[in-house]
């Protein structure tokens, strides 16, 4: 129980860190008539090495939380 505890609860804060991420770096006014691409999200996000190491670690520290708690 503990894995499955620290696992949904460290998918929880690691996106809501990257929301919070991606729309403090990336987002800006969005220009009329100019076209914007999925990659403007993609490309610091799903395409980055830190990205998927900040889940990993992230996920991994959430379960040994639950783990050391239980």
């Amino acid at each position: 129980m503990w894995m499955l505890k620290g696992i949904l609860i460290g998918l929880v804060i690691y996106f809501i860190a990257a929301l919070v991420y991606v729309g403090a770096t990336k987002m800006g006014p969005i220009e009329e008539h100019k076209a914007t691409s999925l990659t403007v999200f993609l490309g610091p996000t799903v395409f980055h090495l830190w990205w998927w190491t900040g889940l990993i670690a992230t996920v991994a520290l959430a379960c040994w939380f639950f783990k050391a708690r239980s």
